[in-house]
């Protein structure tokens, strides 16, 4: 059977029952899927964008010590299948070790998701079959355990990657971020990571950790200036609910994907003035602030330059001091803050 003509009944549960019961044909999925419920199976792409962002994250975590240095792998947009639309994210740029010294976190990550480690895997991979298809193998049984991770809640969750905390950590940001990405689009009624069991909307939450967000655990207000690189931006034409989404880099620290409002009306004027039409990768100096109760959490409130270019001062230190508050404040309370920047 190939890993590319996966039968019709196929299911994660079923795959995990014939793996760990040593049954020889039990095959892994080569993409991660996302059935997604939307109208006329239409979906944004700026979800499936932010939706590829969790899994990037994901993804170099889980491989960070495989590649070399100034690699990085990549997630590919497969074409979807007709009839439904199905998103088929595929693994590039990564090559995985068949035999020799598998790294640690890698081969933990599949004997927590799938019961067998990589090793173990890698006994099933090189039964007859060329060392070009184990390689492709490989990476499918890596990618069927990022889709079992994805489809286990947060409770219950505890003791996996137990003696890995930083990568766990870094593992829920991205899964925080993907299950956000349809979180904040209304039309996303639920989905399925393999066409069999179905994820309602009204249980998305239930798969976030809202107490390792950007690695703080705080439901204060919380202010930031540095570098965002665009991975999906929002026409600043007329009022929209969507968030932006790109990769956050500040000082001393790696980037972080968000997803974040643009709500700095000088820079709209800046766009429109200058006839400029944001895009992928477009790099801008920021300052904004986080509003933990909100859906999209990140504000982005001055601009302070745009692709090298100069747009707006920074705030001041009066204005600056306006974010000194108490958790306890109210939802009106925060928005006078925002409000006073427009």
């Amino acid at each position: 059977m190939s890993i590319d003509d996966l039968p019709q009944n196929w299911s994660l549960e079923s795959f995990l029952y014939e793996l760990q019961n040593g049954h020889e044909h039990a095959c892994p999925s080569s993409s991660i899927q996302f059935h997604f419920n939307v109208p006329n199976n239409c979906i944004s792409a700026q979800t499936l964008a932010n939706v590829a962002s969790g899994l990037q994250e994901v993804a170099d975590i889980i491989f960070r010590d495989s590649l070399a240095n100034g690699e990085r792998i990549e997630i590919l947009l497969g074409v979807p299948k007709e009839g439904s639309y199905e998103a088929d994210f595929l693994i590039t740029g990564v090559e995985l070790i068949i035999g020799g010294v598998v790294p640690c976190f890698l081969n933990a990550f599949c004997k927590d998701m799938l019961g067998k480690s990589l090793f173990e895997l890698t006994e099933i991979a090189a039964r007859g079959v060329s060392q070009g298809c184990k390689k492709f193998l490989m990476l499918s049984y890596v990618s069927t355990a990022i889709s079992v991770y994805l489809s286990k809640r947060v409770d219950g969750a505890e003791e996996i990657f137990s003696s890995f905390p930083i990568e766990k950590r870094g593992l829920q940001n991205g899964k925080n971020t993907t299950y956000r990405s349809v979180q904040c689009d209304e039309t996303v009624k639920s989905f399925s990571l393999d066409g069999q069991i179905t994820i309602e909307r009204d249980s998305f939450n239930q798969y976030i950790d809202s107490s390792i967000d950007d690695n703080e655990t705080s439901n204060e207000i919380e202010f930031r200036e540095g570098t965002i690189q665009v991975v999906s931006p929002v026409s600043l034409k007329g009022k929209t609910n969507r968030g932006w989404s790109g990769n956050f880099f500040e000082k001393r620290r790696r980037s972080v994907p968000i997803i974040f409002s643009m709500l700095d009306s000088n820079f709209k004027e800046y766009t429109i003035f200058n006839k400029i039409k944001t895009a992928v990768d477009d790099v801008m100096k920021v300052q904004m602030i986080k509003l933990p109760l909100e859906k999209i959490k990140w504000n982005v409130l001055k601009v302070l330059e745009f692709e090298g270019q100069r747009v707006s001062e920074p705030l001041s230190p009066e204005e600056l001091a306006e974010f000194n508050v108490v958790k306890d404040r109210n939802h009106d309370r925060r928005l006078s803050l925002l409000t006073h920047f427009d």
